[in-house]
């Protein structure tokens, strides 16, 4: 199967993705990728520039007998779209991160190459969840002058893929030759005190489950099967006794407008999320209604035990200890070491980075949609 070269660009994009030749099974990967996306309705309309991203050491790509599924069924899907009358191929760029970091200055690169253009492009992110954020993110930078002429679809090819655009990349097959519409959506602003924001376009928390999301990333690569329920299990019972659950507060700018409303007390998860009817930790549905912020109090051991199966069908928000709001805005202050997750990726932050601000940016991400 031929693949063909990326167009010369100008050197700033050119300098971020130098270095090492693209494997030919990446290669390969893409080329159907890029053969199902020409299909669509809105590629056919509006020719626009594709550039991907692939991050080759997520679980898509880095797990042989996931990556052999992918590919078979993205040859299957290229057989059945494509095989009658296939649809000449848009100009494309190829890009894959090397290292910690990468992703983000490729995803700077590519917004300052379409700024400049001023034509219609899509920027595809193939990972998981820390992928697309990190790539994404200096899109969303451009805060208050919304980039109308970049549209973004999210590729389930990571080890955590609640974030993306497609449940799987099953069904991302079904969808890449539908794309025809463009929406708008939201994404979350996390910066602690003194030190530069970050982007979550899913959910991010902090307290126990960001305990989970951090141990489990580094469980992952020594240990097969799924790290994030056994740790979320182990963390369930010992979380609490060993980090000692300290005294909260948060206040809440609410999207209904009126006065910001505070909630006080030992919180040991609190989760905000760029809209409701969202999930994560592997389809576990933490925001089940319209409500964008979860905040659960602590309870005793055989509650918490009852809870977490609870959370994980979305029953949880009729429990007495658990707080749901829509707000736009959230500061939260706590005296105490904590962990935080954007997007699947976690760390421990210190007292002096609190207070910590969460803030809902207008929907002025262009995501590609099916038509149908």
């Amino acid at each position: 199967m031929s693949v063909r070269r990326r167009p010369s660009l100008a050197s700033d994009l050119d300098v971020v993705a130098a270095g090492r030749q693209l494997p030919p099974r990446i290669q390969t990967w893409a080329d159907l990728v890029i053969r199902l996306i020409a299909e669509s309705p809105y590629f056919r309309k509006h020719r626009p520039r594709l550039y991907i991203i692939v991050n080759p050491v997520a679980g898509g790509f880095s797990r042989r007998k996931r990556f052999s599924a992918h590919l078979a069924g993205l040859t299957h899907a290229v057989e059945r779209f494509a095989a009658c009358d296939p649809a000449p191929q848009p100009e494309w760029v190829l890009l894959q991160s090397w290292y910690p970091g990468h992703a983000t200055e490729l995803g700077k690169a590519v917004v300052e190459q379409v700024e400049r253009d001023r034509r219609r492009a899509v920027l595809i992110t193939a990972g998981g969840d820390g992928t697309h954020s990190e790539c994404i993110g200096p899109l969303l930078e451009l805060a208050g002058r919304p980039l109308k002429n970049l549209a973004v679809f999210r590729l389930p090819m990571g080890s955590g893929n609640d974030g993306a655009d497609a449940e799987s990349m099953a069904s991302a097959c079904a969808v890449l030759p539908r794309l025809g519409k463009v929406t708008q959506a939201a994404a979350v602003k996390v910066t602690p005190w003194n030190e530069p924001s970050s982007y979550s376009l899913n959910i991010t928390s902090v307290g126990i489950d960001a305990f989970v999301t951090h141990t489990s990333n580094r469980l992952r690569k020594r240990l097969p099967g799924d790290t994030y329920k056994a740790v979320a299990d182990l963390a369930t019972i010992f979380y609490e006794p060993i980090y000692k659950v300290g005294n909260m507060s948060a206040t809440l700018r609410l999207r209904s407008g009126g006065e910001p409303i505070r909630l006080a007390g030992h919180f040991i998860l609190f989760a905000i999320g760029a809209s409701g009817h969202r999930y994560y930790g592997g389809h576990k549905r933490i925001l089940p209604s319209d409500d964008n912020v979860c905040a659960i109090r602590t309870v005793s051991l055989p509650r918490k035990l009852a809870l977490k199966k609870l959370l994980y069908r979305g029953e949880h928000i009729y429990q007495s200890n658990v707080e749901m709001a829509s707000a736009d805005e959230i500061e939260i202050r706590y005296d105490r070491c904590i962990p935080l997750q954007v997007d699947g990726e976690g760390r421990w932050l210190r007292p002096e980075q609190f207070p910590l601000r969460f803030e809902r940016t207008e929907p002025m991400l262009q995501v590609l949609k099916p038509s149908n």
